[in-house]
């Protein structure tokens, strides 16, 4: 950019000189003044080049910009739905804020097989359960601060949780029979009246499905 503006320095020379000669000869008129102006563009059009921007407020290329179709960063706010693929893999963010009482959330329910986040008096507590015939299996680890419990294939109506504790993490896998593959993994807290309200327990994660 630096040298652009060099480059128009030196044409507005050239033009002030052209000028002078010209006023010798007659009036500078505006018709001559645009003549004169073509002349010199024309002649130093061959050296001329625009740098690419490497930072920009608004541009269609950029390193980092503001607004951009193409930016390798983004500093202005990021719109759009929340669920993203890449490679044929959906992933989408999971983040939960429930007050003790409320009702269960389900990261995970299909045809019955679940996971299932309740938020109870003093703790939360994960549960894990299979569907009637023909619901999909489940396998996964379920953790808790005193170990681990693993479940594999649950059977039709059957599931169990780890009870109500303070901290746990779910990382579980739902393979459906039209090749379909749903996996979340989900950590989750407790802490009255966290973070200054009224929520007690808390959650985040993300939720990937591919196949099928």
């Amino acid at each position: 950019m630096r040298s652009l503006r060099v480059v128009l320095v030196c044409m507005l020379l050239l033009v002030v000189g052209w000028a002078g000669s010209a006023g010798a000869a007659g009036p500078l008129t505006r018709s001559a003044v645009k003549k004169i102006a073509a002349k010199v563009i024309k002649k130093q059009a061959p050296t001329l080049s625009v740098q690419r921007a490497a930072v920009a407020d608004r541009a269609t290329t950029a390193g980092s910009a503001d607004t951009a179709k193409s930016a390798s960063s983004v500093t202005g706010p990021v719109t759009g739905p929340v669920t993203g693929s890449v490679n044929g893999v959906t992933t989408t963010p999971l983040s939960y804020a429930l007050e003790e009482g409320d009702p269960a959330v389900y990261p995970v329910d299909i045809q019955g097989t679940q996971v299932e986040l309740l938020c109870t008096a003093g703790g939360l507590q994960i549960a894990t359960r299979r569907g009637s015939d023909p619901a999909p299996p489940m396998v996964g680890v379920v953790s808790v601060p005193a170990g681990s419990s693993s479940f594999v294939r649950l059977g039709f109506g059957g599931g169990g949780s780890a009870g109500v504790v303070p901290h746990q993490v779910v990382h579980a896998t739902v393979r459906e029979a039209s090749g379909r593959v749903t996996r979340v993994e989900l950590e989750a807290f407790y802490s009255q009246n966290g973070f200054g309200g009224t929520d007690d327990c808390f959650a985040t994660g993300q939720l990937e499905q591919f196949g099928g």
